[in-house]
């Protein structure tokens, strides 16, 4: 009976110590379709639920969510090029108390990965993607640009010609 009223206890006091870890300042990375992205959160568990916010495209969003033992669900509503949608994160708290686990993209049905560490985001290199609605730059002198060929007005590329034609 002591031995399961220990364990009992044990479980319990891990459980809300799991929960209790997740108050603060995280970044969550994910990768969807090759694009990969740091948004910062800062969030707070309170009895299991997580409420918050994410910084995402420059603009706080309201966080929801829960924690159950070592299980993670949060989500928030954004918008891009006045498209609605959401982001809803399902991962797994790890013993390093890091969290992973799969993105969801609704209503796209996509799904891509996370992982989730407390503290803010590593600094980033000027030449680091900086995910979503940053466009690649187009520099011709990059290294394995292909160069490009002008064509006189009305004139087509030949059908076996590979190349960037304009």
């Amino acid at each position: 009976m002591k031995r399961l009223l220990a364990t009992s206890a044990l479980l319990f006091a891990s459980s809300a110590f799991a929960a209790q870890n997740l108050t603060g300042l995280w970044t969550i990375h994910s990768k969807i379709n090759d694009s990969e992205s740091n948004v910062e959160c800062k969030l707070v568990v309170t009895d299991h639920k997580i409420t918050g916010t994410c910084n995402f495209q420059n603009k706080d969003r309201q966080v929801t969510g829960t924690v159950d033992g070592d299980k993670v669900t949060l989500q928030y509503d954004a918008d891009y090029n006045s498209i609605a949608f959401a982001f809803i994160y399902t991962g797994t708290l790890d013993n390093s108390g890091k969290i992973a686990g799969i993105v969801h993209l609704q209503p796209f049905n996509i799904d891509g990965l996370f992982t989730a560490a407390p503290g803010p985001p590593p600094p980033q290199s000027k030449s680091a993607d900086s995910g979503w609605g940053k466009y690649p730059t187009r520099d011709p002198h990059t290294p394995g640009f292909v160069a490009a060929k002008e064509l006189p007005d009305g004139a087509n590329p030949p059908v076996n010609a590979d190349g960037n034609f304009i």
